[in-house]
């Protein structure tokens, strides 16, 4: 009948946290798929690139910690379970549906007097307790009531493996609910260890903060099963995997996907164990999304019991299994979205994940009929192995948004559900395994839910991992600029650290605090002096948080840099608080450190300023301050607002400092009247403006307070430059031109693609030039030298109307070369490559609308490299079909420079001596993977060159091995005869390719399962155990494979008779007599076929008897 694939009653969890859970419909993929302009997205799997981390000492548990010996020990004990029962419930739940069962949940009372106290002097106290459940191989404990005191950890861990430690626990518990399913951990006896610090009612514990109601008795390890069935244990267990699987690790071209793919279970009414794999965003961020099947996983509740199995796999071809106890494991994640249509579930790995895995390529076109695919699956919880097929759209238990797997080598079983449908040749996912027939013995098709009806529903995360609202500060020169304060739910990642600027006055200590969650990956961190320059202070405990440090020695105010990364794990989520005491104020704090602005917004905070100005309103003469410089883009009205504040503010416009009342020219405490911007408790002013002038905006609080502000300025009037707009572009050449943006409106489109730069990708407030390229090579525009800080676009010679067409851009340069952009005043240089006499247009502005004056030089440099590029056709090709290698493609990034010559390696030597010309040709004999290079030269002097490479695959037309087993074959009963399939063939030998295996169906049931090798010496006891120990002929079958997995199969016959002379003495009495008679009569009426019965009375010698041994019979009956 057709199932769904998971197995019930698995035993392991991953605890998960729901987020939004997303059931969409499928109909955008069907009409996105129709459209013949629709490119279907995708991605192509990865390995872990992330840069590995030495690994830290391990966690201990609080007794060895402290050297607290347990003595004495309480334990909760449970008897054995009934196995004799619980295998017979399990025989009949196989014979259904073949669920497999780990564990079985019982009930315990755990509480303090089940345990004991220790003191450890000075420090705390420690609980600990063990729980005994006789007979299972590994348990989980379940924690109620949980409520831990502030400094107080919680332990787990089998006194078997004691390296194991799960913990600390702290609080309520990982989700808050005062509910912990812990781990599995594996051997009989569990240890649960509490730590309580002194500081808690005066050294005196007030009680156990939780207890223990339920375990998991883990009773099976189908890896050890499986591993003592290979040694020879009492026969196939129909619990485990069939016979007829494919283990994944013969077949390293699958290697890398495979680490991808992993084993799932959780604990629901019953358990329930299925396959699933990582799949990877288009921007391969590393983030540990995993699918798997709806039916699997479909609930938060299951999702939160859940437990994922990694590296489930032998380590060489059909090796020993490591043990289910000996396998990494992550717990928790969130459930990101799921549906039944397609039969999907998405999952985001919160918990730390090994290192060494694989994320799989998907794609979400439709996969053509016929195409060779691959499935990576546990079949029956078992250790990992991969199956064979071509795809299908005539699907059956699936229905619509299905496609079906027709299976060519190997099936799945209960277990495999939720493991991935992959393309042969792209190794790109394509679905995930819903339910169907399929079996050893049946190994016909199976049904999976269709990526393309899944991707719409998952586009969105599939573009790439979420990530914080301070992003983009992946990199010290992108540092996010921060003030003292808490920020929750940030994101680190393996391929994204996190970047934090805070500035700091002499004497002014900096700590830096990071709350997480351990298990979910090791966050660290490390403070700078600067970018590039030495640490300061750093936190790389193995804890649920780091805490740093550092107080500024210096004689002014400097920049430090904190650095938030991972030691472990691909992505892990944390808060951040950020505290300063002590010293002067910081940066903007007084008026002759203010900020430089220019017409835009600007975002800041006047907690823990000081005073240093005053105003005329708001009674704010010794409120903390800040201070911001604008100079007047227009002779006009200035607009000064703090709508969208966080406290009441204060705004006054100041013309010189130090700012007082005596030099203010406009100040406002609350924002009302007609036209004004807001209302409420924010300020909004007007003052007349000269362009080019210097005035100093003061942001205050009244009477004393302070807090979070918004600062919007922008300047009404006119005088905006002569070029302000593109269509006025000036002309210029090479040389240094003066320029000045004072007065200029923003006039080109917003440039997200190219020219994005601490989040701003617009080019603010900007003026245009026109220049006509003098040569053909790389033309520099620099601007050093500026007063402010520019941005700078380059265009082609039309003027832009559309987003993300700049050629080159660029925002901050470090004009003096000492590894700092800040000391140039944060102004630009960009350098394209240019066309002799070509137009360009040159685009200049500021950051966040700042404007300035400045000196722009332009220099062009003739310079080029030529660019090797060609194609193979066909590639893949067949053995000694010709290929054509085609170098014409190759280009030059001078214009005035040409390709001159082209010298080809195809033979994979290294050395490009092998041909000349831009089009070549050669044919190979053996199948292969060849690389192939190409040299272009250019005429230049000197000629430069440039080498490119690709791989051609050399894998069509192969044909199917020939099998020969050799016979027909004759053995006598009791006696041994060898068989060949030495005369087995394969067709393509000559190029290169062999027969690598040979298996046997010696007893005609249809398995290739009783022998494997090119020859097999069969002993009658062999004979006997596959039932063809009889006289006559029994059908023999050879099933050979080659270096493709292309089998042939061939049968002969081997044809037991009867070896020795006949005796008439079929009882082996040592005398022919009357029992003797009864003996041949049944035999000669019957027609036996037992040798032991039919040899001593084959008189005839035909190996049977019938009445030509009568005579006989009745000689040796009568004879002397």
């Amino acid at each position: 009948m057709s199932r769904p694939r998971g197995i019930a009653d698995g035993m392991v969890r991953v605890s998960c946290v729901l987020a939004s859970v997303v059931v969409l419909s499928s109909n955008a993929a069907a009409q996105d798929a129709a459209d013949p302009a629709f490119e279907a997205p995708q991605t192509f799997g990865i390995d872990d690139y992330s840069t590995p981390v030495s690994p830290k000492p391990a966690s201990l548990a609080p007794s060895a910690m402290y050297g607290v010996a347990l003595f004495d020990l309480p334990e909760t004990r449970l008897a054995p379970l009934d196995m004799q029962a619980v295998q017979a419930e399990d025989a009949l739940r196989a014979a259904f549906d073949k669920v497999l069962r780990y564990g079985i949940g019982r009930d315990v009372d755990v509480r303090e007097f089940n345990g004991a106290w220790f003191d450890v002097p000075g420090v705390g106290s420690i609980w600990a307790a063990d729980i005994v459940a006789e007979g299972a191989i590994g348990q989980r404990v379940h924690f109620t009531d949980v409520d831990l005191p502030p400094g107080a950890e919680l332990y787990v861990y089998a006194l078997d493996l004691p390296e194991r430690l799960v913990g600390p626990y702290e609080g309520r518990g990982i989700h808050g609910d005062a509910q912990v399913w812990s781990p599995s951990v594996f051997g009989q006896r569990v240890r649960i260890e509490y730590f309580e610090p002194l500081d808690r009612n005066d050294g005196v514990p007030a009680g156990l903060p939780f207890r223990v109601d339920r375990i998991q008795h883990l009773y099976l390890d189908p890896v050890r099963r499986q591993a003592e069935q290979k040694q020879g244990g009492n026969g196939f267990d129909p619990r485990g995997a069939g016979p007829c699987h494919n283990d994944v690790t013969c077949y390293p071209a699958w290697a890398n996907t495979a680490r991808a793919c992993a084993g799932i279970g959780t604990i629901n009414s019953d358990a329930l164990y299925c396959s699933g794999q990582m799949l990877n965003a288009q921007n391969s961020d590393l983030t540990p999304y995993w699918l798997t099947a709806n039916h699997c996983l479909s609930t938060q509740s299951a999702a939160s019991n859940a437990e994922i199995y990694w590296l489930y796999q032998t380590s060489t071809c059909n090796g020993a299994p490591p043990s289910i106890a000996g396998v990494p494991q992550s717990a928790v994640c969130t459930l990101l979205s799921t549906g039944s249509a397609s039969d999907y579930t998405l999952l985001m790995i919160e918990g730390a994940i090994p290192g060494g895995l694989s994320w799989a390529g998907w794609t979400s076109a439709a996969v053509p009929d016929g195409t060779a695919s691959a499935c990576i699956h546990h079949p029956s919880g078992d250790y990992k192995r991969i199956s064979f097929a071509t795809k299908s759209s005539n699907t059956g238990c699936g229905g619509a948004n299905h496609v079906r797997m027709n299976w060519t080598d190997g099936p799945t079983e209960p277990g495999s559900s939720g493991s991935g449908a992959f393309r042969s040749d792209t190794q790109q996912l394509f679905g995930q395994l819903h339910c169907g027939p399929s079996a050893c013995g049946n190994e016909t098709n199976d049904d999976y839910g269709a990526f393309v009806s899944t991707y719409p529903n998952i586009s969105s995360l599939l573009a790439g991992g979420s990530d914080d609202s301070l992003e983009p500060n992946d990199t010290c020169a992108a540092a996010r600029a921060m003030t003292a304060g808490t920020s929750n739910g940030l994101v680190v990642k393996s391929t994204d650290e996190d970047w934090y600027r805070m500035s700091l006055n002499p004497g002014q200590q900096l700590t830096a605090t990071l709350t997480f969650t351990h298990a979910f990956g090791d966050i660290d961190c490390q403070l700078y002096s600067a970018c590039g320059g030495s640490i300061v202070a750093s936190a790389t405990s193995a804890t649920n948080n780091e805490t740093l440090s550092y107080t500024h020695g210096g004689g002014a105010a400097a920049d430090y840099f904190l650095r938030v990364f991972l030691a472990s794990d691909t992505r892990a989520t944390y808060n951040m608080t950020l505290s300063t005491s002590g010293g002067g104020p910081v940066g903007n704090d007084a008026c002759a450190n203010a900020t430089p602005i220019g017409n835009g917004t600007v975002n800041g905070s006047t907690s823990g300023m000081s005073n240093d100005g005053s105003a005329a309103c708001g009674s704010s003469s010794s409120t903390p301050d800040v201070w911001y410089a604008y100079t007047a883009t227009c002779t006009g009205t200035l607009s000064v607002n703090t709508c969208g504040s966080g406290y009441d503010t204060v705004v006054s416009v100041h013309g010189a400092c130090p700012g007082t009342t005596g030099n203010q020219l406009a100040c406002n405490d609350d924002c009302s009247g007609a036209g004004a911007p807001c209302g409420g408790l924010a300020s909004c002013l007007t003052t007349s403006v000269v362009q080019g002038a210097t005035y100093y905006i003061r942001v205050s609080g009244y009477n004393g307070a302070t807090g979070s502000f918004t600062l919007t300025t922008s300047c009404s009037g006119s005088s905006a430059p002569a070029n302000d707009n593109c269509a006025n572009a000036a002309a210029v050449g090479d040389g240094t031109t003066a320029f000045s943006t004072v007065g200029a409106t923003t006039d080109g489109p917003n440039e997200p693609n190219g020219c994005d730069f601490f989040s701003y990708t617009q080019i603010g407030n900007d003026i245009w030039f026109r220049y006509t390229a003098s040569c053909g090579g790389d033309v520099t525009v620099d601007l050093c030298g500026s007063s402010y800080d520019t941005k700078i676009g380059v265009y082609s010679t039309t003027c832009p109307t559309s987003p993300n067409t700049v050629l080159a851009c660029n925002d901050d340069f470090d004009c003096n070369g000492n590894g700092s952009t800040s000391d140039d005043g944060f102004v630009s240089r960009v350098t394209f490559p240019a066309v002799a006499g070509t137009q360009y247009l040159l685009r200049i502005g500021g950051y966040n609308g700042a404007t300035g004056g400045g000196t722009m030089t332009i220099s062009c440099a003739s310079t080029g490299v030529p660019i090797a590029a060609f194609t193979a056709t066909p590639n893949p090709a067949a053995c000694n079909q010709t290929v054509t290698f085609n170098g014409g493609g190759s280009s030059h990034t001078n214009p005035n420079r040409q390709i001159v010559a082209w010298d080809w390696d195809l033979d994979g030597d290294g050395q490009f001596d092998d041909a000349v010309g831009a089009i070549v040709t050669r044919a190979y004999p053996l199948y292969g993977a060849y690389t192939i290079g190409l040299r272009v030269t250019d005429n230049g002097n000197p000629p430069l060159t440039d080498a490119e490479s690709l791989v051609l695959n050399v894998s069509l037309g192969n044909l199917p091995p020939v099998a020969n087993p050799g016979g027909p074959y004759n053995v006598a009963a009791q006696g041994n005869v060898t068989l060949s399939g030495a005369a087995s063939s394969d067709p393509n030998a000559a190029c290169g390719d062999s027969i690598v295996g040979y298996a046997w169906d010696l007893d005609n049931d249809g398995q290739f399962d009783d022998a494997t090798g090119v020859t097999v010496n069969l002993t009658w006891s062999t004979m006997q155990a596959l039932g063809i120990a009889t006289l006559g002929p029994h059908t023999i079958r050879l099933r050979v494979i080659d270096e493709f997995n292309a089998t042939g199969t061939a049968s002969t016959t081997l044809t037991v008779v009867c070896g020795g002379a006949a005796t008439g003495d079929l009882n082996g009495s040592g005398a022919v007599d009357g029992d003797d008679v009864q003996l041949f009569v049944a035999a000669l009426v019957g027609g036996s076929t037992n040798p032991a019965l039919v040899c001593p009375a084959d008189f005839s010698g035909n190996s049977q008897i019938d009445t030509a041994d009568v005579p006989g019979f009745v000689a040796a009956l009568l004879g002397p």
